[in-house]
């Protein structure tokens, strides 16, 4: 029995549970949020709360410590979103079987502003419980109560309409409506007022008047385009100006900003990184362009625009003259191309003919692929022209290269060297010479500007500095004129600075018959001997066996030099030379030309004893290496010589006595030395002696001395010596 009475209690809870219904919407009865709309702070809106019970049983919201109808906060709102909806009913109350109770909900917009956005929403918790045991829940609901509060009679759901970006000079207009709703129970009128910059009033269009009516919670659609002129940001704040009984009639305004981007892409060349270049706009103009002559323009691209450049795919239009035209390094593609950034594309120019050639540059972007509202199918495509102009060259140097070859890196005492280069204007018009530049040791002795003729050659002196150290100097010799699509004209330069290395002279045995002219060679190293321009010899030979009677140069190193010879004295010659360019490079350097005589010995040398070379400026700079050789008289016609051959070495040939008074001797001496005159009488006595100091060679000298009229008998005798040289004097 108890067993089946707990079943049929059972029976009726679980039938109880499943007809026991709330909902606030008889249609939509499983909805679970309420929405209060749009209510006027101060005023109270009213919905119902139905408890449907089909059960048998009578159900019941109980009254007691726990609450069983109850508000509380859901997030996001504020906590003290439960004021804005009060309950109102009394408890506990119950519901019969069979019977529908409605249960007041309601909503009061207090004049607290408790969330910012005017936004309020609560949860109500309902719980319903059998009569005869509270304990068992026969129905429960959690349902979502919002409202949406306004101070002003208007409200709009937006606060800013914003049409995002548009295509500057779009022929399509972006097009959005404006919401605004009237959540007054009684009509308000309102004034449109439109604020905002001359740009923005231009861009922005609203379709409606400058005032208008709203009905009792009337909702209203403005139609509002967007067409922007310029790229940029663009803000309309629409004013809806009405009274509001919050001010006791005074007026309030509602505003409705229509924001927008006016977006545009554009790419600007911002600098040419060549000479002679100019851009203007979307033309890049190259002038004075040299034929078959490369040519880098580095061009640098700027985004002018206000949104990225991306994707850029470089090419060349192939309607244009592409084959002068080669693109070295096209854009970027790893990256967007920011607005205001910066890239460069680089071109390589090589006219083939002279005139003007175009081309154009064709940039494809991925602007289609953004979906920017408005933009036109060609706006992906950005070009830019070329214009090649070039003309043939008229001022041309007549050798392109000039080689100064080898000279001596002595510092001071090196020899300037000069040249000239040939440059020929061969135009029918004068061409000016702007500046020239050479590097040192190079300079040009030539204040600018020049003007060259037509059809005339002007020569341009360049002279070489000497250096103190070797070095193999190179480089250009830069021609600015006004012939400016080959300026600078560029001559290349070089002169090769070398360490001096001393000369060796060498001589060959020379066997001669007395009395006749024989040639010694003097030998050298050829390439050495090129590098000096000067010098001197200094050598010495037997004077009774030969004497030096010239030297010849032709054919030798010393070609074309001049040369000069000093007798020193005693079979000592100094030869000195001299060119006005560098010495040849040849084996012999000169050649001796020596005059021979019948000496006291069978043989003799020929010795260089000094030797010593240089430039101009320096001749005795470098010391040399000297050397010596044998001169041997050969027998001749059978005849044979019994060395030695004693000749006398003081003679006196003449000796006459001179009116002013004394006596004049003629006579010779083989060397320098000192001698004295004896003057003895006819008798045998002595007259008088005297010291005389002779020298080399032949040479007269006046004795002073006062003699009787008579004969005398003069000795000279030498010191060192048993030879004396005789000579009888009259005196009348």
């Amino acid at each position: 029995m108890l067993i089946w009475w707990c079943g049929l209690v059972f029976t009726l809870v679980a039938t109880a549970q499943e007809s026991v219904q709330i909902y606030f919407d008889p249609i939509r009865r499983t909805a679970d949020t309420l929405d209060f709309g749009y209510v006027m702070a101060g005023d109270s809106v009213l919905r119902q709360l139905f408890i449907e019970n089909s059960s048998p049983l009578e159900v019941t919201i109980p009254q007691g410590i726990r609450p069983y109808i109850a508000i509380e906060p859901t997030p996001p709102f504020r906590d003290n979103d439960p004021d804005e909806f009060p309950l109102e009913a009394l408890f506990p109350f119950r519901i019969a079987p069979g019977q529908t109770r409605a249960y007041p909900l309601r909503y009061t917009a207090t004049l607290f502003p408790q969330h910012p956005a005017g936004r309020h929403q609560v949860a109500l918790r309902v719980s319903v419980r059998s009569s005869a045991d509270t304990a068992n829940v026969v129905a429960e609901r959690r349902i979502i109560m919002r409202a949406t509060k306004s101070f002003r009679p208007l409200w709009s759901d937006q606060t800013a309409v914003a049409f995002d970006s548009v295509y500057v000079g779009s022929p399509f207009d972006r097009v959005q409506m404006v919401q605004v709703r009237n959540v007054y129970r009684q009509a308000v009128s309102a004034q449109i007022i439109r604020t905002g910059d001359a740009r923005s009033m231009t861009a922005f269009t609203l379709d409606a008047e400058t005032s208008d009516v709203f009905a009792s919670e009337e909702e209203k659609l403005y139609r509002a385009q967007f067409r922007p002129i310029v790229p940029g940001s663009y803000a309309l704040d629409v004013l809806f100006v009405h009274p509001s009984p919050l001010r006791n009639g005074g007026q309030d305004t509602t505003t409705v900003q229509l924001r927008g981007v006016g977006v545009v892409q554009q790419l600007q060349c911002r600098a040419a990184l060549a000479p002679n270049v100019e851009i203007v706009g979307d033309t890049i103009i190259a002038r004075y362009r040299a034929i078959g002559s490369s040519d880098t323009i580095p061009l640098v691209f700027q985004n002018v625009g206000n949104i990225p450049i991306g994707a850029i795919e470089t090419q060349l239009d192939p309607s244009g003259s592409v084959e002068e035209v080669t693109i070295r390094r096209p854009f970027s593609q790893a990256a967007n191309l920011v607005p205001q950034a910066l890239d460069t594309v680089v071109l390589v120019v090589r006219p083939v003919r002279a005139g003007t050639n175009q081309v154009t540059l064709r940039l494809q972007t991925d602007l289609l692929q953004r979906s920017i509202y408005g933009a036109p199918s060609d706006a992906a495509q950005l070009r830019f022209t070329l214009r090649i102009e070039s003309m043939p060259q008229r001022l041309a140097a007549l050798q392109p290269e000039m080689d100064f070859g080898t000279t001596l890196a002595l510092g001071s005492c090196g020899e300037t060297l000069t040249d000239t280069v040939q440059l020929e204007n061969r135009s029918d018009e004068p061409v000016t010479i702007t500046a020239l530049s050479v590097p040192p040791p190079f300079s040009v002795p030539v204040t600018t500007p020049v003007v060259v003729a037509a059809r005339t050659v002007l020569a341009l002196p360049i002279i070489v500095s000497p250096v103190d150290r070797a070095a193999d100097v190179s480089g250009d010799l830069g021609i600015e004129s006004s012939d400016s699509a080959y300026s600078p004209l560029k001559v290349k330069l070089r002169v090769r600075f070398v360490q001096p290395q001393p000369l060796s002279l060498q001589l060959q045995p020379v066997e001669y018959v007395p009395g006749e002219t024989v040639h010694v060679l003097l030998g050298c190293s050829g390439e050495r001997a090129a590098v000096y321009s000067a010098g001197e010899i200094e050598l010495s030979l037997e004077p009774t066996m030969a004497e030096l009677h010239g030297v010849q140069t032709a054919n030798t190193a010393l070609q074309g030099a001049t040369v000069s010879m000093v007798s020193l004295g005693n079979g000592r010659y100094r030869v000195q030379f001299q060119s006005s360019q560098h010495f040849f490079a040849r084996d012999t350097f000169a050649v001796l030309v020596l005059r021979t005589y019948l000496g006291q010995q069978p043989q003799s040398s020929v010795a260089i004893t000094s030797f010593q070379t240089g430039s101009v400026r320096c001749p005795d700079a470098i010391r040399g290496e000297g050397a010596h050789a044998t001169l041997a008289v050969e027998p001749f016609c059978g005849m044979g010589y019994k060395f030695p051959i004693v000749f006398p070495t003081l003679v006196m040939s003449d000796a006459w006595v001179v009116p002013e008074g004394g006596i004049m001797l003629d006579c010779w001496s083989d060397r320098e030395r000192s001698a004295q005159l004896v003057c003895v009488s006819a008798d045998g006595r002595t007259i008088t002696q005297h010291q005389l100091s002779l020298r080399s060679g032949r040479q007269t000298i006046i004795v002073p001395v006062e003699l009787a009229p008579g004969v005398y008998g003069l000795r000279l005798q030498g010191e060192h010596t048993s030879q004396e040289a005789r000579r009888v004097v009259l005196v009348r």
